[in-house]
Parts: structure tokens; C-alpha cells; sequence
């Protein structure tokens, strides 16, 4: 396999390239259109990579690419870095994700055996490459709230943000923003109940008696919106009592979401792929685009300025 090439940096910052794995489906050529829209509006670089496993589907590869990198000046004003490559994926991807700031990919599925042992393409590359990504299964156009004026293609219309009660949320709702045009995007908690029906603690809710973990989670909810900065745009709290893929899928239904924004703890296999994690099921399960965010973002990762409140 030829090395992949890196592109130059930005001051202060190994890249902000906006890397985008296709295989060339219309699933994947949705996420090359949300990945495109997004590198307009941060005025980033686009690349696009594709890998294949055998040499004879290369010439039409880069047919394909060429093609999309047309449409793409066209109708967007953009250039972009295409790849074609013979090999691996996840060892061409994991070495492209190095110069990128933010991964975007399709919903791609293969063999359901795998998938159980290992998780999907998708959740591999989650895993193996570390840095924010972007599985897109929604066409790329614009939010139903967008307000008139210049579209800014790369947001949201519908945003559900995830969260822990950890300090890391902070920066999870900031990066939320920064990909919404919602009036009111939502910061969800779910409340988990224990093996006797009650709620489980977190340790930043002993640290309020006195109230109802309901309580202690919405304050504690207010109190990262502020933090984040999301209250000037609008974002409200919401909490749900409940096993938290589920209620946060509920909550994604109820609300017409088009992006769910969740974090990644660095957990073992076995937790994560066979006991199953709340970022796997939402995957799996949801309608919406899902943007997944390690807890330590590598230092490439810098959210865009959030959308001004209509």
C-alpha cells in the first residue's frame, strides 16, 4: 500500500483537515456531502480516501472520485484531495486520521458474526482512530429550522446532545454548537436505575443532598450549558429516568433529532462490544446522524464558532 500523504498545518494545530472515508455506496456519498459542507463552512480541507482490497476495482475508483470532486467545485466552490488506495481499511484509515480533525463516515454494515465480535466498520474505526467522528445516514441538506439567509450546509437543524454528568461535558455541548442551527438544541441525561428499580449515584450527585437525582442531574445540566456557553443559543436541559441508550433513542424519536452528539469512554472490548455500550446501541439504532466524541479529543480536534440564535 502507498503511504498516505499529509497535508499542511494550521498554526497551533496538527490539521483541521476534514477526512472522509468512502466506499463509494449512496450511503457513503451522503457522508461525502455532509463532510464537504462542514469543510466549507471552517473553511477546511477536504480528503477523501478509498481503499480497496483488490486491484482491479482501482480504475473505476478513481473514476468515481473524479466525478464526485466535479460535483463537488460545482455545486459547492470546493476543492478537494482524493485518494484511491489498494489494501486494508483500518490501517489506512487509522494513518489518515492522524493529520485530520474530524472523521466522516457512512453506516456501512458486513457480516453480522463480525460485527458482534469486533462491531461494525463504523465502530472500529470509532475505536481505532481517536479522533471526533461523524457517522452520517441522513441525506446532506439543509436543517428544517434553518433561518433565512446564506445556508450554512454543514449544521443541523434537530440537535441531541448526550452527556455524562463529568466534566467532559462541557466540551461535548461546545462541540454540539458548533454543528447546530437549532433554536433549541437539547442536553439529555439519562437517570439510571439500579437492580432494585432505584437510581444509580454518579459521583457528582452525592455531592448535592438533599435533592432527587432528577434534580441534582438537571442542575448539574444548567450548570454545563452556562459553562459551555450553549445558554445564549437556546440549549435546554432534559432528563429521563431510564436504561440510557434506550431513553436517549426515545428522545431522539421525540424530538425529531437529525444529529445525536455522545461521548466515548476508552472501555475494553468486552464492555464495549459484547455487554454492549450506550455509543454502540445509539449507533445501531438511531435515525439520526451521530457525531461521537473520545472524552480526550486528540489536539486537531477545534469546534467551529457556534451558529448565532436566530
Amino acid at each position: 500500500m502507498s503511504a498516505l500523504s499529509c497535508a499542511g498545518t494550521a498554526v497551533g494545530l496538527a490539521s483541521q483537515d476534514v477526512l472522509v472515508i468512502t466506499d463509494l455506496s449512496p450511503a457513503s456519498n451522503n457522508a461525502v456531502w455532509r463532510g464537504a459542507r462542514i469543510a466549507r463552512e471552517r473553511g477546511a480541507s477536504l480528503r477523501l480516501l478509498h481503499v480497496s482490497a483488490g486491484a482491479k476495482h482501482m480504475a473505476g475508483a478513481r473514476q468515481a472520485l473524479g466525478s464526485i470532486g466535479r460535483q463537488l467545485h460545482e455545486h459547492l466552490g470546493i476543492e478537494l484531495d482524493a485518494q484511491a488506495l489498494e489494501g486494508e481499511l483500518l490501517p489506512a484509515a487509522i494513518s489518515a486520521a492522524r493529520a485530520a480533525g474530524l472523521l466522516v463516515i457512512g453506516p456501512r454494515r458486513a457480516n453480522p458474526l463480525r460485527e458482534w465480535i469486533s462491531g461494525t466498520q463504523a465502530e472500529r474505526l470509532i475505536r481505532l482512530c481517536r479522533i471526533p467522528t461523524l457517522v452520517v445516514k441522513r441525506p446532506a441538506t439543509p436543517g428544517r429550522n434553518a433561518t433565512p439567509g446564506p445556508p450554512e450546509h454543514g449544521r443541523y437543524g434537530r440537535v441531541l446532545v448526550s452527556v455524562d454528568l463529568r466534566p467532559e461535558a462541557v466540551d461535548l455541548i461546545a462541540a454540539a454548537m458548533s454543528l447546530s442551527r437549532d433554536p433549541q438544541p437539547q442536553v439529555f441525561h439519562a437517570v439510571v436505575a439500579n437492580a432494585n428499580g432505584r437510581a444509580t449515584a454518579p459521583e457528582a450527585l452525592v455531592a448535592h443532598p438533599g435533592e432527587t437525582a432528577i434534580q441534582k442531574a438537571q442542575a448539574m445540566l444548567r450548570d454545563f450549558i452556562k459553562s459551555s456557553g450553549a445558554q445564549k443559543l437556546g440549549a435546554v436541559s432534559a432528563v429521563a429516568f431510564g436504561h440510557a441508550a434506550r431513553c436517549v433513542l426515545a428522545r431522539e424519536r421525540a424530538t425529531g433529532a437529525e444529529l445525536v452528539v455522545i461521548g466515548k469512554r476508552q472501555r475494553g472490548l468486552l464492555a464495549d462490544f459484547i455487554l454492549g455500550g450506550v455509543t454502540q446501541q445509539v449507533l445501531a439504532s438511531s435515525r439520526a446522524d451521530v457525531l461521537v466524541m473520545p472524552n480526550r479529543p486528540a489536539p486537531t480536534w477545534q469546534p467551529m464558532a457556534p451558529a448565532r440564535p436566530p
